[in-house]
């Protein structure tokens, strides 16, 4: 009698007894199921990088815009000027043309306080050679001319006419030359003089010749 078969054996291909091989790629290493964002989430977060990143976009371009069309220091210096003309109470007396070879680079306007009283004004603007290297350390030279109608000045320790040394004429006006370009600085040279207008004015700067070539060529200048 012929031997009974083996019972057939079935090879499962999963054993519900051990984990499968994609359960263990689900899991994160310390057993945790790792986040899967849906397609949803995805583009949303998509549409917000691209938002973010056109608001950059849009404020460097904005940045640039502004750069390119901000004007140059001596545009900036006559626009500066032509609101300070219209500040100030009395007629500038600034020198037209300026010195040659120089540009207006700088404008200062001091208005009324508590200390000056409620009608002192001043200004003070700037002119540099352009190109110049024969100042110190090779800079630019420059000369500034300040002047306030300020009337209680001369009644003040800083009144820079509370003496008078060197007077010299420049067109017919006596100026009084004082070494420094002020009562504290030794370096350069101020010429300070009063119109009959009330106006005090110094001019100084590094240079004696520029100095004097800009008083040469003050001229009253109101507002626009």
């Amino acid at each position: 009698m012929p031997a009974a078969a083996p019972p057939s054996v079935t090879k499962l291909d999963h054993n519900p007894g051990q984990p499968s091989h994609q359960a263990g790629r689900d899991r994160a290493p310390d057993g945790t199921t790792p986040y899967r964002p849906t397609a949803l989430s995805r583009q949303t977060g998509l549409i917000t990088c691209l938002v973010i990143a056109g608001v950059v976009g849009v404020m460097v371009i904005s940045g640039l815009i502004r750069a390119n069309n901000r004007p140059d220091r001596f545009t900036q210096a006559q626009n500066d000027l032509t609101e300070a003309l219209a500040q100030i109470p009395f007629s500038a007396r600034l020198p037209a043309p300026e010195p040659a070879g120089s540009r207006l680079v700088g404008v200062i306007v001091q208005v009324p306080d508590d200390n000056r009283g409620p009608s002192v004004y001043a200004i003070e603007t700037t002119y540099t050679l352009i190109g110049d290297t024969q100042g110190d350390n090779g800079s630019a030279r420059y000369v500034r001319v300040w002047q306030t109608n300020d009337v209680y000045l001369r009644k003040r320790a800083l009144d820079p006419l509370a003496e008078k040394p060197d007077p010299t004429e420049i067109n017919n006006v006596t100026w009084f030359r004082r070494n420094g370009e002020s009562l504290e600085r030794q370096a350069g040279v101020s010429f300070t003089t009063r119109f009959t207008d009330g106006i005090t004015m110094v001019v100084s700067g590094p240079d004696e010749d520029l100095v004097r070539s800009t008083i040469n060529s003050l001229t009253e200048r109101a507002a626009a």
